[in-house]
Parts: C-alpha cells; structure tokens; sequence
C-alpha cells in the first residue's frame, strides 16, 4: 500500500514554521485537524505526544493558518473571548480555577481552545475535581513519533532552505546518529550550516560528522 504523505506549503514567516510535512500514521488525523473537520462539533481539542514529535510545529502552523494567539502555559492570562493555542499545559501554574473557565469561556462563546501537552491528559493531575473531569473529556489528538520517511523530507528541506547542496549519504548519516526530534535536527542543521560557512569547507559526511561531535542542543 503507498503511504500517506501530507506535504502543505506556505509562505514561511519570522517563526519558522516552514512547510509543514508528516507522512504514515499521523497523515490522516492531522489532515483533519487542519481541515477543522475536528472541530466540527467541539471548541476545544488536546494535542498530546512525546518531545519532538512535531506538537509545536503542528501548532504553529496552525496558528499562522487560523489566526489563533499561541501562549505557553508558564506565561497564561485568562482566556475570554479569543481562539487560543495553550502549549506545554503541563507547566499551567497559575490558578486552576482560571484555566477551568478558558475551557468554559471556549464552549460558552463558541471560540476554538486547543490545548496541547508532553503528557496524556488521563495523567494530568489537577487539585480541583472539575477541572480533572473537564480535562479528561476533551476530544484527543495523539501524535506518534516522526517515521523515517518524515524526518528524511524534513531534513532534505532544511538544507534545501539554505541552499546547502547536499546528498542521501548525508540525509542518512544524519538520520542514523541524532535524535528523532523535529525541532533537535532543525536546530543541528543550523548549526552544520554556520560550522560550513565558519570553515568554508563544502559538505560531506564528514565535515557533518565532526559538526555532530560539537553540537550541544
């Protein structure tokens, strides 16, 4: 069976969101997500997988797509009125009373509220029970770790970004010795770039490898 491949182009901005890429198993969901059919029926949705699995790239995409205000959590102010994206909600240590009514205030004025997190809602502990019960009822969205068919595109496209001609040796090398995080390899190649121009050698799979030896995220 072919796989799936969501490959969605727009203008990039200050942010760097790029192009958004996913392929395999999170295609479809995400699909649908950004299509809004998720909110079809619901004004708050909770974007839950593990570090560097695309979370924050997803979200900021969307953001720059649905004009939604991006917020992290450490830096919350109550929510009335406004379509918002809530990251790293794990980290809320404000009132919880208050992020109980950003919920509430989503439904009540019908404004879309997408929370987003490292962390399985059903693992979120909250003091209070409302709160607890409201989280856990939220309609979910998982993301599974990045495939190998997804990290090698976003890879190619971050050196492509920069006009660093490159090969598949050095897509694999890449791929073979760092971490599967989206935001780890976007920062690693940066750093492979500034190593190039500081050297002025041309790339090879060594001159990556002794950029990998030096990189601290």
């Amino acid at each position: 069976m072919e796989e799936k491949q969501l490959f969605i182009k727009y203008n990039q901005k200050e942010d760097d969101c790029g192009n958004y890429i996913i392929t395999g198993n999170n295609a479809k969901k995400v699909n649908l997500f950004i299509d809004n059919k998720l909110w079809s029926h619901e004004y708050c949705l909770f974007l839950y997988g593990e570090s560097g699995s695309g979370k924050t790239h997803l979200a900021n995409f969307f953001t720059y797509k649905n004009n939604f205000s991006f917020i992290r959590a450490k830096d919350f102010n109550l929510l009335i009125n406004k379509e918002c994206i809530i990251d790293n909600i794990e980290n809320f240590n404000y009132e919880e009373k208050d992020l109980l009514a950003s919920i509430n205030n989503a439904k009540l004025y019908k404004k879309r509220l997408l929370l987003i997190s490292n962390i399985n809602p059903y693992n979120l502990n909250y003091k209070l029970p409302d709160l607890n019960s409201r989280i856990k009822a939220i309609p979910i969205l998982s993301l599974d770790m990045p495939d190998d068919a997804t990290l090698e595109i976003i890879i190619s496209k971050e050196f492509y970004l920069r006009n660093i001609k490159f090969d598949q040796k050095i897509t694999q090398y890449i791929l073979t010795h760092s971490k599967r995080d989206v935001n780890y390899l976007k920062k690693l190649i940066d750093y492979i770039d500034k190593t190039i121009l500081s050297s002025y050698k041309k790339i090879s799979v060594q001159t990556v490898a002794n950029a990998m030896k030096d990189f601290i995220d």
